[in-house]
């Protein structure tokens, strides 16, 4: 087993608070955060948000297994950013951009094609994979 240190790995040590694409990254771990946050305070609202409300406040565990995933992620990414590893963040987010692409198609289906509730979910999707490309191209 290779026992390199986390300096040995991919890092960027001029990518930093001068950065726009540094700010866009930390950004994109915080709102997942912030996600995570809110549906495990107030699954109600956050589902409501979401495009999906709740038919029973039993449902709420489903939303607050998203939360959690959503902070683990959201943690993640913020870990990423801290430790300057442009690559592994950039590849982190091309990935994670799946995400809030199939959040989206799934919300179009229970809405009978309405695209107002799924619009959030694409444009997130989108802004994630600026967000990669810009980090992933930042010298």
């Amino acid at each position: 087993m290779n026992n390199e240190s986390i300096d040995s790995i991919d890092t960027e040590p001029s990518w930093g608070k001068l950065s726009i694409s540094y700010w866009l990254a930390l950004l994109v771990g915080l709102a997942l955060i912030g996600l995570g946050v809110n549906g495990l305070i107030q699954p109600s609202v956050a589902a409501e948000a979401f495009g999906l409300p709740l038919s029973s406040s039993l449902d709420s565990g489903y939303v607050r297994v998203k939360a959690g995933r959503d902070l683990i992620v959201g943690a993640a990414a913020i870990i990423f950013v801290f430790l300057k590893m442009k690559k592994p963040f950039s590849i982190f987010c091309y990935v994670g951009a799946g995400m809030p692409l199939i959040d989206g198609i799934l919300v179009l289906t229970q809405h009978g094609g309405q695209w107002i509730y799924s619009l959030q979910h694409f444009i997130t999707a989108l802004f994630i994979l600026f967000v990669a490309y810009l980090v992933g191209r930042t010298p």
